[in-house]
């Protein structure tokens, strides 16, 4: 159980690098941008609330 938890935290550190990283080079998106995105994508699907 100990092991299996050291392995989960080596990969969320990992996780956290990584996303470090791409911030450091610049391979991000700004949140307000990607969220207009998103609401126009969904806004066009057809309602399905019946």
């Amino acid at each position: 159980m100990i092991q299996e938890r050291e392995t989960r935290l080596a990969a969320l550190d990992a996780s956290i690098l990584r996303g470090i990283a791409d911030v450091d080079a610049g391979r991000t998106k700004e949140a307000g941008s990607v969220f207009d995105r998103l609401e126009t994508k969904y806004r066009a699907l057809p309602d399905r609330a019946e």
